[in-house]
């Protein structure tokens, strides 16, 4: 189903204003009319610098191939935009989200020691939203640090994410995130929420992972492995993926395509 559809057409030097009109047009179409505090909320300038924001786009791009040299470059590049611009209150949420991604599936990082993964990921997140407290990203990135702390009291996290996703109805990451703590705790909301997670951003392979995982949880396990070949097709080296639908593939009988 299309929900929204349109072109811009902008010289260079209004990226930033860009940017925020779009993600308005966005949340409009997805969720109606936006409240007077939702529309000052993605009509903010996340930052002035040119440099800082390529860091921080380059870095969201690297992270979303889950990837474990993916997630290191994209601590680089969300340490260089600090670096640029050290207001930058996204780019220390998406470093802290970065470091809680590689404790959650126990990455190993270079130069640094496991224990000392949760603390940088924790610090990163309290910046965040002492610099903006009315950053959707920094939210965000407190809601995974909550669940890292406390996974079997999900009402922290929960809490966090959801003003996350209050503050930012068109955050892709934020609805992906809280999607699967969904699937944890509170199941009949969670696929829709993935799937607005989607609408958001349609080349997302860990929303399209998700999904899948969902319809093999309900017994649908060939509608999983087409979702799950979504998912691997936009992202060909999201690792996830590609160990997820050899699962599938076990379970639908085809050792061969699970074997590659």
């Amino acid at each position: 189903q299309l929900v929204w559809s349109t072109s811009y057409v902008r010289p260079v030097s209004d990226a930033f204003d860009l940017s925020a009109e779009i993600a308005e047009s966005v949340a409009t179409a997805v969720g109606g009319r936006l409240l007077p505090a939702e529309h000052a909320q993605v009509s903010n300038r996340a930052t002035r610098s040119d440099a800082a924001y390529r860091h921080f786009v380059a870095g969201n791009t690297l992270l979303a191939r889950r990837s474990r040299i993916g997630i290191r470059r994209a601590v680089e590049e969300y340490q260089a935009a600090i670096a640029a611009d050290p207001r930058f209150a996204a780019a220390y949420a998406r470093l802290s989200l970065a470091f809680t991604l590689t404790a959650m599936w126990n990455y190993e990082f270079e130069g640094l020691p496991p224990a000392a993964v949760v603390p940088r990921a924790r610090r990163a997140a309290a910046q965040a939203v002492q610099l903006d407290s009315a950053s959707s990203e920094a939210w965000l990135a407190t809601a995974m640090v909550r669940n890292l702390d406390d996974p079997l009291d999900p009402s922290g996290a929960m809490a966090a994410f959801e003003r996350s996703v209050l503050l930012d109805p068109a955050n892709a990451e934020a609805l992906h995130q809280y999607g699967g703590r969904l699937f944890e705790w509170r199941r009949a909301e969670a696929a829709a929420t993935e799937r607005r997670s989607l609408a958001m951003e349609p080349a997302g392979p860990t929303a399209l992972n998700n999904i899948a995982l969902m319809l093999a949880h309900d017994g649908d396990l060939a509608g999983a492995l087409v979702v799950m070949d979504s998912a691997v097709s936009v992202e060909p080296d999201y690792p996830m993926g590609l160990l997820y639908r050899g699962i599938l593939r076990t379970a639908l009988a085809d050792t061969a395509g699970a074997l590659a």
